[in-house]
C-alpha cells in the first residue's frame, strides 16, 4: 500500500523542489489591525484642516498619540481625513479599543491605566470626541454654544446665567463611547462671570459650553467699551442646550437695553494659606469687635481668641453646649452663640467669661438632632440668620423675642447648596456668605438671600464648618473641624472690596 501525502512546493535558490506544509491562515481576533484609518469631521468643526491635531488614546496614558493633520491626509470636501494607525492598536481598551479626541492640546495627558474616559483641561472651547467603529472614527461635538453678532463699537463682552452658575470652567471628563454618552461632568471655579473675546461688529461671537448649557432663568451678555459697561442684553426664558446644539440669537443690538448697575465681576480668590490651631473641633469663627483676631468655639462648648497666625491668645474657656458658630452682636457688642441642635444663646460682653445662656430655640428644628443648628451671624435690625444642617434651612429672627420671621430653604432654592455649615452677613456688601461642607464650596448670596451672586471651591478641606469675611486683611477665614486638632485657612481675595456699598 502506498501513502500517498499532499503537499505545496516552491522553487528553492538551488532549483530544486521540496515539500513543505500548507501554511495555516491565523483566526481573525476582531482586533483592530495596522493600516488606514478614517476619521470624519464633527457638524460644528464643520472641515479638517492641515494643522489639526487628533489625539488617540486606548488602554494606557503614556500609549497615547497624537496625530497633526498635513493636507495629503485630508479629503477635498475636508470632511474626513485619513491616518495610519501601528503602534497604538497595542493598546487597546473595552468597549471600542480606541477614543480620539480634537483638539489634542486640550486634552490632559494621563499618567496610568484609562479606559473610555477623556478629560479636558481646558474647557471654553470647542472639542469633539469619537470611538473606533470598524475602521471609522465618526465624531461628534461634545459643546454645546451660543452665537450671536452685535454692532455698536464695543471692546468687550461677558456673560452671566440668572441664578449665577459657575460659567469659568476648568476641567471637563467624560465618557463618548458606543456603550454610553455622558456630557456632564465639568468643573468649574465657580466664578460666575465669563469673559470672552467679542467679534468685530455684525460678525458672529460664539460662546462654547463643554458637554452642554444649563442655564435656569437665562442669561445675560454685558457689554463693555472704554473701561465701562453701558449696555445689556437679558435672554429671560430657560436654556438647555444640549452638545452639537447651538442657540442662534441672530444680531442683538436692537435688543440692548442700558445698563447702570454694579460692575459685572466677583471677588477673585488667590492664595490660600494653612494654619494648625490646638482646638478640638473648631466650628465657628468670628472677627473682634476691634478687628485684632478671630473668635472661635468648638462642639465641646469651648470659646477661644485665636490670632491671624492660629494660635491661641489665651487658654480656651468652656462656655457649655454644643457651639457651633459664633457672631457679635454690634448693638451690645456680645457674643450670640449657636447652639446645636436649635438654640440661639449669649455670652456677655465684655469679660466673655461666663456660661452661654439660651435666649431662644427655634422649634422648627427641635428634632434636627447633630444636623441642626450650624450657623449664625448677626443681620440687621436687632434680627439674626440662623441656619441648619437638615434642609439647609436659612431662618430669619428676632433676636429680642425669638420669633421665626420666615425660613427659606437653600437647598430647595439652589440646588448647589447641599447643607449649611455657617453663615457671615457682611454689612458692607449686604452679601450674605454661605459656606457648604458636603460640597466644600462657600457662596456669596444677596443679604435677603434671594439671589446667587456666585461661589468658591474649598476642595482639599477636610470638614469646612466657618467662614468670616475681612476686609481689612483682604481675605476669607475658613475653619476645619477636623477633630482634635483643627486649621484654619485664610483664603486671599482681591476685589473684595469693590462691591462695598452704602448701607447708612
Amino acid at each position: 500500500m502506498t501513502l500517498v501525502t499532499l503537499a505545496s512546493s516552491c522553487t528553492t535558490h538551488d532549483g530544486n523542489e521540496e515539500d513543505v506544509e500548507e501554511p495555516v491562515q491565523p483566526e481573525d481576533d476582531g482586533k483592530p489591525k495596522p493600516g488606514d484609518y478614517t476619521f470624519t469631521v464633527s457638524p460644528l468643526k464643520g472641515q479638517w484642516e492641515p494643522g489639526d491635531q487628533i489625539h488617540i488614546h486606548g488602554s494606557y496614558g503614556p500609549a497615547a498619540e497624537v496625530y497633526t493633520l498635513k493636507a495629503a491626509n485630508i479629503s477635498a470636501d475636508g470632511k474626513t481625513a485619513t491616518l495610519k494607525l501601528d503602534s497604538i492598536l497595542d493598546y487597546l481598551t473595552t468597549p471600542d479599543n480606541l477614543y480620539a479626541s480634537w483638539p489634542a492640546s486640550a486634552v490632559r495627558a494621563e499618567e496610568g491605566l484609562m479606559d473610555a474616559t477623556t478629560t479636558f483641561s481646558v474647557a471654553n472651547i470647542l472639542f469633539a470626541q469619537a470611538y473606533l467603529e470598524g475602521t471609522n472614527f465618526t465624531f461628534d461635538d461634545a459643546c454645546a454654544a451660543i452665537s450671536f453678532s452685535v454692532t455698536g463699537g464695543y471692546d468687550r463682552m461677558l456673560i452671566a446665567g440668572s441664578q449665577r452658575p459657575g460659567l469659568r470652567f476648568t476641567e471637563y471628563t467624560n465618557e463618548h463611547s458606543s456603550a454610553q454618552t455622558s456630557f456632564t461632568k465639568v468643573v468649574s471655579d465657580g466664578y460666575p462671570f465669563r469673559e470672552e473675546p467679542l467679534a468685530s461688529d455684525g460678525e458672529t461671537t460664539t460662546l462654547w459650553f463643554p458637554g452642554g448649557a444649563v442655564l435656569k432663568g437665562g442669561f445675560t451678555l454685558y457689554f463693555g467699551k472704554n473701561g465701562d459697561w453701558p449696555v445689556a442684553y437679558t435672554y429671560g426664558e430657560d436654556v438647555n442646550l444640549k452638545a452639537g446644539k447651538t442657540l442662534e440669537l441672530g444680531n442683538i443690538t436692537s435688543k440692548l437695553t442700558a445698563y447702570d448697575g454694579p460692575a459685572p465681576k466677583m471677588p477673585e480668590m488667590g492664595k490660600r494659606t494653612k494654619y494648625t490651631v490646638e482646638f478640638n473641633e473648631l466650628s465657628g469663627l468670628y472677627l473682634s469687635a476691634d478687628e485684632t483676631f478671630l473668635w472661635g468655639v468648638g462642639d465641646n462648648g469651648d470659646l477661644a481668641r485665636i490670632s491671624f497666625e492660629g494660635k491661641l491668645l489665651q487658654s480656651k474657656f468652656s462656655i457649655g453646649g454644643d457651639s457651633e458658630a459664633v457672631t457679635i452682636n454690634p448693638e451690645t457688642g456680645d457674643l450670640l452663640i449657636g447652639l446645636e441642635p436649635n438654640g440661639v444663646g449669649v455670652v456677655k460682653a465684655p469679660e466673655f467669661n461666663t456660661k452661654v445662656k439660651t435666649l431662644f430655640n427655634i422649634a422648627d428644628a427641635k428634632n434636627f438632632g447633630n444636623a441642626g443648628m450650624e450657623g449664625l451671624t448677626y443681620y440687621k435690625d436687632g434680627l439674626v440668620y440662623a441656619g441648619t444642617q437638615t434642609g439647609s434651612y436659612l431662618y430669619l429672627c428676632n433676636l429680642e423675642t425669638g420669633e421665626v420671621l420666615w425660613r427659606k430653604g437653600l437647598r430647595e432654592m439652589y440646588g448647589t447648596i447641599t447643607e449649611i455649615a455657617d453663615l457671615y452677613y457682611d454689612p458692607l456688601t449686604d452679601w450674605l456668605w454661605v459656606i457648604d461642607s458636603e460640597s466644600r464650596r462657600f457662596f456669596a448670596l444677596t443679604g435677603d438671600a434671594e439671589s446667587m451672586l456666585g461661589f468658591y471651591s474649598v476642595k482639599g478641606i477636610e470638614n469646612p464648618e466657618s467662614i468670616c469675611v475681612d476686609h481689612t486683611h483682604s481675605c476669607i477665614w475658613v475653619a476645619d473641624d477636623y477633630g482634635s486638632t483643627s486649621y484654619l485657612y485664610r483664603f486671599d481675595f482681591t476685589g473684595l472690596d469693590d462691591a462695598i456699598v452704602n448701607t447708612k
